[in-house]
């Protein structure tokens, strides 16, 4: 995918981001931004339609800046598999410690 994130901050309940994303051979900049937000909206912590576009401005050439607001359902948990399946094996190992030291997560 052309996007890349120069910042993101997070909330309980909600995630800042900010980045440029690229125009390719098959897409421009705005069609990278889309493809994004539907990719984030697939995570079952992201509820539908509420990632939003507050800012997007065509950069130098072939980029464009960008600024997004995401919402997150705080009820939604991640699973130690479901870490260890996106390949955060260092944060699955530290949840599963915390686990076991049963502190709630």
């Amino acid at each position: 995918m052309g996007v890349s994130l120069e910042s993101v901050a997070v909330q309980p309940a909600q995630l800042r981001m900010k980045g440029l994303a690229y125009s390719n051979g098959n897409a421009g900049g705005l069609e990278q931004i889309n493809a994004f937000i539907i990719n984030l909206e697939s995570l079952p912590a992201v509820p539908r339609e509420s990632a939003v576009v507050q800012k997007a401005q065509a950069g130098d050439g072939n980029s464009i800046t960008f600024s997004l607001q995401i919402g997150i359902d705080p009820s939604v948990k991640s699973t130690v598999k479901q870490l260890r399946d996106l390949g955060a094996d260092g944060l699955a190992a530290r949840f599963e410690f915390l686990q076991k030291q049963g502190l709630p997560l």
